[in-house]
């Protein structure tokens, strides 16, 4: 996320030496943007893993913690499905999971992935999967350590793992 601030950073930086005062503004809507999506993606991770480890302790399970690559798998995937107007765990090139984790330089001994469309609220979809046996025992599994969740337009995912092993 800081990568992402100090290049919009710079960016305004540089137009502002240009001098384009039109192109400035813009920079700045542009920054502006980034760190509001930032901040709701930030709020949407933090809310998941409240309600997953309040599930996760309730039965005597083992916490989990947001990750970082796990969030860009989860977030690439939720574009390719909103982007090509799809719905499934195979992406549109027809990668799984796995290859799409992998690819990300995610080494896992544990993958899981939730998907969802439609739901306006963290609260809503987390509720959806609860009710789910399939993404519930994904939410539940012990084998999990860390998640990461995004939602692009209206399209969720949730990856869940655990790296190394």
């Amino acid at each position: 996320m800081m990568q992402i601030l100090k290049m919009v950073a710079i960016g305004a930086i540089v137009l502002a030496f240009a001098g384009c005062q039109e192109t400035q503004s813009q920079a700045v809507q542009v920054a502006n943007q980034g760190l509001a999506q930032m901040m709701a993606a930030s709020q949407i991770t933090d809310t998941i893993g409240m309600l997953l480890n309040g599930e996760r302790s309730a039965r005597g399970l083992s916490l989990v913690r947001p990750s970082a690559q796990l969030a860009r798998v989860a977030l690439g995937h939720a574009q390719d499905m909103e982007q090509r107007d799809f719905f499934s765990h195979v992406s549109s090139n027809g990668r799984t999971l796995a290859a799409r984790a992998r690819a990300a330089g995610y080494g896992f001994c544990f993958i899981a992935e939730n998907i969802a469309q439609g739901q306006d609220t963290v609260a809503e979809v987390h509720v959806e999967w609860m009710n789910s046996q399939g993404h519930r025992d994904n939410n539940l599994s012990p084998n999990v350590t860390e998640f990461g969740i995004a939602l692009v337009d209206d399209s969720w995912v949730l990856v869940l793992g655990k790296d190394g092993c």
